[in-house]
């Protein structure tokens, strides 16, 4: 894994141990838990997509040279030849069965 998805990766998890710890700490009081578990909520809300684009860059970067799949190295062109079928996984993403449910204390 690159250097940079590295750093992503601890970083987004940093934050998450960070918020988990703030909620232990000051969990004497339920305003201050409720505080640390909406900062980890958005904290996740923003880098879950983050690590997945880069899981997806890392995916279609790591070849040497331009293939079929649609797969190139960095700042080269790769070409898809046709339309992906329902088999195609070269995309990291949430499943497209997963039911979405609201996020609890958001408003949808």
């Amino acid at each position: 894994m690159p250097l940079a998805s590295r750093s992503l990766c601890a970083a987004f998890v940093a934050v998450l141990l960070f918020s988990l710890m703030a909620c232990k700490q000051q969990a004497s009081t339920n305003e201050s838990a409720n505080a640390a578990r909406a900062t980890a909520r958005e904290a996740y809300i923003y880098g879950y997509p983050l690590v997945l684009m880069d899981v997806t860059r890392a995916k279609f970067t790591n070849v040497s040279h331009p293939t079929d799949s649609g797969s190139a190295p960095t700042n080269q062109f790769g070409n898809i030849k046709a339309f992906p079928d329902a088999t195609f996984t070269d995309v990291v993403s949430l499943r497209s069965r997963t039911g979405f449910q609201p996020i609890p204390g958001t408003s949808t």
